[in-house]
């Protein structure tokens, strides 16, 4: 695992992706929206970004360090039909 402002960051765990794998494939689907690829990571010291394949587009995943709570509340568009 990586630190980050004395923390260290979660995403290099595989319990990290494995869950948060399974939260992305239940929202998807709970908007009839299937994976059609490898969900593939971006990691930076503080975020990971997983870019996930679908029938809808590529949709985009981040998690950030404690430290950088605000950055996704910054970029953060609803997922779903627009």
């Amino acid at each position: 695992m990586q630190e980050i402002g004395g923390q260290l960051s979660p995403w290099h765990g595989s319990a990290w992706r494995s869950d948060a794998e399974a939260w992305i494939g239940a929202e998807l689907d709970r908007l009839g929206i299937r994976i059609t690829g490898s969900i593939e990571p971006r990691v930076r010291p503080s975020s990971i970004v997983l870019r996930v394949p679908s029938s809808s587009g590529d949709v985009y995943f981040k998690a950030t360090a404690d430290a950088m709570a605000n950055d996704a509340r910054k970029h953060r568009r609803p997922l779903g039909p627009r």
